[in-house]
């Protein structure tokens, strides 16, 4: 092969270096990131100086020209032969320390440094005579030496990861056994030892090669995987969907189980609790049939037919109150007045001692005045029943300063006999009492009527030690009051308080009765 077509060759090659280190940089600094694209990129942009300068060096006639040729030549060598080590363990992922790299990269630094300083001898560079064929350049000697050790330890390198994993390491390895073979054969000429043909550059374009079809193999590899992997989340994301259907329409199915349960639960409670006044009453209007009834008995029996209806009607009025939508008339009240107010009901018991806390000067809120008086009412009476020997009632009222929901706390705490688990767990369903008289049904209206304001209730107690139960009332605003003014009855609860079913509510309505409800 003449010097000029090794020329045209390596001077070609060098210009798809550079066009390969270019679209290197651009990956790395751009979207990927890696390492090991940044590292390639300087590695073929040394091969490229190293081209340019063989370059020269085979196409020159004046050995003034060649030696800058030969320095650039040098200079490329030495720097590809540091990012060659480099380049293979980033290849193979493995991890290099520090101390190494500094030394590796320095003795390439030292030996540039030289070069290019004309620190090493190796051509006359005021002769005139031709350089081909290549003479011989002893000086060039520890640069094809160091290119030579270091195309080894790559093959090295290499070769232990291709026998690892042999998915994609072949290309890159063919690469680096070719360039071994070609810088090897070049250093014979730095012995001394005539060779043909100068092959490095061919060496160096191989193995660029080879680490560039390996990257392919990589792409098509994760493009694979990619495309697998789509397709298996396709699959699973249609499961998904009939997972969700099928879970959407158990759960419809449990919601009407639910409902009639519900119904049956809540029929034979109120049957349950009806049928006890029902019988006193048949039983009194029998007696009253009889003959030689005296008027005082006729009173008796009339008083407790009236008594029993009255009781009756509480029953109903509390399931309605329960059941109807409630939709507050919001106002800017005083959480003082309003418990004030209802603390009246502790003061008429001299064994209890009353006491009203206020740390901090609390805001006015929006809220329906009646409803929650209504609220305190019932939380009072409850406390005060739950200390039949006396005991201590303490309201404290307690501002909460979070900017995102202001608002104020109401603590209304006792000393009386506190609940277990198990009556504490329950205390908010329906119907559930402890106590001989009511219904059952307070707490649980007393949960719906905050539920609509927006302020959760919240119960700690234990047996023996009393009992705290904290109302949240926001401070909301009057755009939020125009807004509960139009809100439909049928919004999601906070509470875990069950709706009346339709069905009962129809049949405990009576005839002509308004839906809506403002106590």
């Amino acid at each position: 092969m003449s010097s000029d077509v090794l020329a045209g060759f390596v001077l070609a090659w060098a210009v798809i270096s550079l066009a390969i280190a270019t679209y290197c940089f651009s990956a790395h600094f751009g979207r990927r990131r890696e390492r090991e694209t940044f590292v390639f990129g300087l590695f073929v942009s040394a091969v490229g100086i190293y081209d340019v300068g063989a370059a020269i060096f085979l196409s020159s006639e004046r050995a003034r020209d060649a030696a800058v040729g030969l320095d650039l030549f040098l200079v490329g060598q030495i720097a590809a032969a540091a990012l060659l080590v480099d380049l293979a363990r980033e290849h193979l992922r493995i991890p290099m320390r520090r101390a190494p790299l500094v030394v590796v990269y320095g003795l390439a630094a030292l030996l540039g440094a030289l070069a290019l300083g004309g620190g090493v001898l190796v051509l006359d560079r005021s002769s005139g005579r031709p350089l081909w064929p290549v003479p011989i350049l002893p000086g060039a000697l520890p640069y094809a030496a160091a290119t030579v050790l270091a195309a080894v330890y790559a093959a090295g390198l290499l070769i232990r990861g291709f026998l690892r994993d042999k998915n994609e390491g072949f290309p890159a390895l063919l690469g680096v056994v070719l360039l071994v073979v070609a810088v090897s054969h070049d250093a014979l000429f730095c012995l001394g030892i005539p060779r043909p043909v100068w092959v490095g550059p061919i060496g160096f374009a191989a193995f660029v090669l080879g680490v560039q079809t390996t990257f392919i193999w990589r792409f098509g590899a994760l493009r694979s995987e990619l495309e697998r992997k789509s397709k298996e989340l396709r699959r699973r994301s249609k499961e998904l969907a009939r997972a969700n259907e099928t879970l959407r329409e158990t759960q419809s199915e449990l919601v009407r189980k639910e409902q009639l349960a519900a119904v049956g639960e809540l029929s034979a409670v109120v049957a349950h609790e009806i049928r006890n006044p029902l019988t006193i009453i048949s039983n009194s209007v029998s007696s009253l049939r009889r003959d030689g009834v005296s008027e005082p008995d006729r009173k008796e029996l009339l008083g407790i037919v009236e008594q029993e209806c009255g009781r009756m009607d509480h029953l109903v009025s509390d399931l309605l109150t329960y059941a109807r939508p409630i939709r507050p008339e919001l106002r800017l009240v005083s959480p003082r007045t309003l418990v004030i107010g209802a603390m009246r009901i502790a003061k008429t018991r001299l064994d209890i001692g009353v006491e009203l806390l206020e740390p901090a000067s609390v805001p006015d809120v929006w809220a329906d005045p009646d409803l929650v008086r209504q609220v305190l009412d019932n939380l009072i009476r409850n406390a005060v029943e739950a200390m039949p020997t006396g005991g201590a009632l303490t309201v404290t009222l307690v501002p909460t300063t979070s900017p995102r929901n202001p608002g104020v706390d109401i603590l209304i705490q006792d000393t009386g006999e506190g609940m277990d688990t198990t009556v504490r767990s329950r205390a908010f369903d329906p119907f559930f009492t402890t106590r001989k008289s009511g219904t059952g049904l307070g707490l649980a209206i007393v949960a719906r009527l905050l539920d609509a304001h927006g302020g959760p209730l919240t119960m700690k107690s234990a047996a023996g030690a009393g009992t705290v139960m904290q109302v949240y009332l926001p401070v909301g605003s009057e755009l939020g009051a125009e807004a509960e003014r139009l809100r439909d009855s049928g919004p999601p609860r906070s509470t875990p308080v069950p709706a009346m079913p339709q069905e009962l509510l129809d049949a405990l309505r009576p005839e002509g009765a308004g839906e809506e409800t403002g106590s």
